[in-house]
């Protein structure tokens, strides 16, 4: 309701200022100027998506830069005529609309500085992470007065291309402590076991978790894999964890000998008890929980809750 009669009142406040320049511009260029630029706001206004109106208050900067310097140049102003000082009112008019809507929106297009893009490239992706920390510090404590802004989780999501906000969901909010460590190793099974290739089966799929999995490293490392596996949830969802291969021995006892986990697409499940072979392997099993089971249900949980936040996934 708030948003909505926000925009209704800077709908009639853009109707206002378009017939406060109604009268004739001496130079066409300057009216063409100032038209353009009323009209894209109420047009922008009317699609009551704050997408919209973020893309054009963010354009807003370039009237001073291009629309009012081209019209400096084509109306051979010197800069002391009245339709220079009336474009210009024109153009105060339109930032103030934006700044009305948010009025933090200046402080928060500063919040994405504060990641250091250097420590990524430089793999030191814990000190990145920190980074991303106190950039969501910034974010917080410029949302956190008095002022409203509706589209302030957006406009600093504007601040970082995709592939980066892929690392922030997946590595720095994965809640891994080790995450430089976590990393070499996600490098190195996603490498040989690769889920991005055409072709690629549940086996890589299977094997993928196995290698993840004997690591030690932390137990997050399987929602890690998403950003090196885009396809990485599809297989979860369709694919059987690895699983031990039991063999019955003959002899005076009759115990079960444990074989190394063999991984095949149709090997039938059996009765897994907390002494097999991929319990040992994850470490990490609850009581009574089935070991084989706990990565998916891990993987599914956590893509539950992204789910419920509105992350992306693909």
């Amino acid at each position: 309701m708030a948003w909505t009669l926000s925009l209704l009142y800077l709908f009639v406040l853009g109707v206002c200022v378009l017939e406060t320049n109604a009268q004739p511009w001496l130079c066409p260029t300057a009216g063409n100027c100032a038209q353009s630029l009323g009209e894209e706001f109420n047009e922008t206004l009317a699609q009551i998506d704050d997408s919209y109106v973020i893309e054009f208050c963010l354009k807003k900067k370039d009237f001073q830069t291009s629309c009012l310097n081209e019209a400096v140049v084509d109306c051979e102003w010197a800069g002391d005529e009245e339709e220079y000082y009336r474009l210009r009112s024109v153009q105060r008019n339109t930032q103030g609309k934006c700044s009305e809507l948010c009025p933090v929106m200046e402080d928060l297009q500063l919040c994405p500085s504060h990641v250091n893009n250097v420590l990524f490239f430089e793999k030191k992706f814990h000190q990145f992470c920190n980074s991303y920390k106190e950039s969501l510090d910034c974010k917080t404590t410029a949302l956190s007065g008095g002022s409203q802004c509706s589209f302030g989780e957006k406009l600093f999501s504007r601040g970082f291309d995709d592939d980066t906000i892929r690392v922030f969901e997946y590595i720095c909010e994965s809640g891994c402590a080790d995450i430089d460590t976590a990393w070499d190793v996600l490098e190195r099974c996603t490498t040989t076991h690769n889920l991005n290739l055409a072709g690629s089966q549940c086996k890589t799929y299977q094997d993928l978790e196995l290698c993840l999995s004997t690591s030690q490293t932390c137990p997050q490392i399987h929602m890690m894999a998403r950003y090196f596996a885009r396809n990485y949830t599809d297989y979860v969802m369709k694919c059987p964890l690895p699983m031990p291969v039991m063999k019955t021995t003959t002899s005076s006892e009759q115990e079960t000998e444990e074989l190394d986990p063999v991984l095949t697409d149709d090997t039938p499940m059996p009765e897994l008890t907390d002494d097999t072979t991929f319990s040992k392997l994850e470490g990490n099993s609850k009581p009574n929980q089935d070991p084989i089971e706990e990565t998916k249900e891990m993987v599914t949980k956590e893509l539950s809750t992204a789910t419920v936040k509105g992350k992306i996934f693909f």
